[in-house]
């Protein structure tokens, strides 16, 4: 799919301001048999390309300063599965997805710009069973995420990039200078496991279940940046 801001709905901006942008999104899947009845497998990928304008007004007497900088967006999802069936019985399987997305971006209106990237893993082992009336439903998950935001803005050719402070004029809207989100990380790891299961009495059927989740690493790293205005 493509879309292109000559053809499309404008974006709210300021007045006589434009932000034209283009946007692509494109990917596939593919699965099928590895052995007949037991064994199958599936891939699925998607990307997301999105590029645009973003404008930036100064009021007077900064005016002089109005402009604006681009604004990238990229964004991927991929994700792998392979299953196994027991006869009628039992399944197991396993699934891998991985999710990517970096966006360039500033702190509401100003070119205090940063740039903000995301990676998450997530592995999935599951299985199903039945053991007479029972049914049993066993998923493991490990995930994975970190989330890095680096300052864009110094050694830029944005206005006033370089003040090595944080520069915020609320009546003519002149934010510059070092963004206070950056630098900043966080990682997370998730461990999860979690049991659903029914029993079956006549013309009823009970469920119950359990979950546990266990998050072993927590970390996150940020700076405090000085302002002036």
């Amino acid at each position: 799919m493509f879309r292109d801001s000559s053809i499309a709905a404008n974006l709210p901006t300021p007045p006589g301001f434009k932000s034209p942008f283009q946007r692509s999104q494109f990917g596939g899947r593919f699965g099928g048999p590895i052995l007949k009845n037991n064994a199958f497998f599936f891939l699925d990928g998607e990307r997301t390309k999105h590029d645009a304008f973003s404008p930036i007004p100064v009021g007077p007497p900064f005016q002089a300063f109005s402009g604006g900088f681009s604004s990238p967006f990229r964004e991927s999802n991929l994700l792998g599965r392979a299953d196994y069936q027991f006869g009628h019985s039992a399944h197991v399987f396993y699934r891998y997805s991985y999710y990517q997305s970096s966006l360039f971006a500033t702190r509401g209106f100003g070119f205090q710009v940063y740039d903000t990237k995301n990676i998450t893993r997530v592995n999935t082992i599951g299985a199903d069973f039945n053991t007479g009336t029972f049914t049993h439903a066993l998923r493991f998950e490990y995930l994975k995420f970190g989330n890095q935001i680096v300052d864009q803005t110094k050694e830029s050719n944005l206005p006033l990039a370089n003040l090595g402070l944080e520069l915020f004029m609320v009546g003519p809207g002149l934010n510059t200078g070092a963004n206070f989100l950056a630098p900043q990380t966080t990682t997370q790891s998730n461990h999860q496991i979690k049991y659903d299961g029914t029993k079956t009495i006549r013309s009823h059927i009970i469920r119950y279940g359990a979950a546990f989740n266990h998050i072993p690493r927590l970390y996150f790293r940020g700076s405090v940046q000085q302002s002036a205005g």
